[in-house]
């Protein structure tokens, strides 16, 4: 997993903390106090992983990354914003900048590591897939079913133990984002509904009970045969960054601490289900579904069924 990482910090002191800690990790670094000077010298010069410092109003980091994302040579090269506060609208004003991720000053080496091995898990992924869309496009094989998944709305499964806890969740998500929710209470019943009707994707919540190992359930949903792997986001408690980390690790396309942030889980939630919705047009594997399967109508808001 090491690779090239750019550090992008106006602190001096911040970056070589940083760097301190992802060359210990055998990663090779580079640094910039400036955006401008990172931009020039990697457009010529690629990295796998870009980490971005954030000024405490917010506007730096953001601005640069901005600049970054809408030039081709970055669009895919994961940014992750860092700052010394940890306020959810300062996160929600990154990631509506288009950030993959976001951590906090000073970095924990567990959510660092795991973030960053998620990113490249991810970013292989996708090239992987551009490459078998190259291929499919020289052999004349189209995409017609990946296509038409984009005139449905997203459908969301939320998987926990009760229906309150549900229900709250389905609230926010269709509220804020448009998705269509349904509950599933256990991982069993997850697996069964991606085999037969398969969401966008999962919200995890922390009420499951402790017989079940949501870091296998995120494996398990995310390693698969059924079809391209859905957005997995969990919810975990301030206290268990390594279950973070680990379902990271084991498949997670993002956790948010719980009871989050509305505003916050539905850009989070949007983003994951974005990436998910750009696999599916790059690869095509929803065509590997039957037709019938894709009842995106069966997904109502969750309120009409607890009624």
């Amino acid at each position: 997993m090491p690779g090239k990482v750019a550090i992008i910090d106006g602190s001096g002191s911040e970056r070589q903390a940083l760097k301190a800690q992802l060359e210990a990790a055998y990663f090779e670094v580079r640094e910039y106090e400036y955006g401008d000077d990172a931009f020039t010298e990697l457009s010529t010069e690629k990295v796998d992983t870009i980490l971005m410092g954030v000024d405490l109003e917010g506007s730096c980091g953001i601005a640069t990354r901005r600049r970054f994302r809408s030039h081709k040579l970055f669009c895919d090269i994961p940014i992750v914003l860092i700052t010394l506060e940890n306020r959810p609208e300062q996160r929600i004003a990154g990631f509506e900048a288009g950030a993959d991720d976001f951590l906090s000053k000073p970095v924990d080496d567990l959510a660092l590591f795991a973030r960053m091995r998620s990113l490249a898990r991810h970013r292989m992924l996708t090239e992987e897939l551009r490459l078998r869309e190259a291929t499919s496009a020289e052999l004349g094989l189209g995409k017609p079913l990946a296509k038409r998944l984009r005139d449905h709305p997203g459908a969301v499964a939320i998987v926990a133990s009760s229906e309150a806890v549900a229900q709250r969740y389905s609230d926010v998500v269709t509220e804020r984002t448009g998705n269509q929710c349904t509950w599933v209470s256990s991982g069993v019943e997850a697996m069964r509904l991606l085999r037969t009707n398969p969401p966008d994707g999962f919200l995890i919540a922390t009420d499951l009970p402790s017989r079940e190992d949501r870091g296998a359930l995120c494996s398990a949903l995310s390693h698969h045969h059924y079809g391209s792997p859905p957005a997995v986001l969990v919810t975990t408690n301030a206290a268990t960054s390594s279950l973070a980390a680990r379902c990271l690790d084991q498949g997670a396309s993002d956790y948010i601490s719980d009871p989050p942030d509305e505003t916050e889980l539905a850009v989070r939630l949007r983003a994951q289900l974005k990436k998910k919705l750009r696999t599916d047009q790059t690869s095509g594997t929803g065509a590997r579904w039957p037709e019938a399967n894709y009842h995106r109508s069966s997904y109502r808001p969750l309120q009409s069924s607890l009624c």
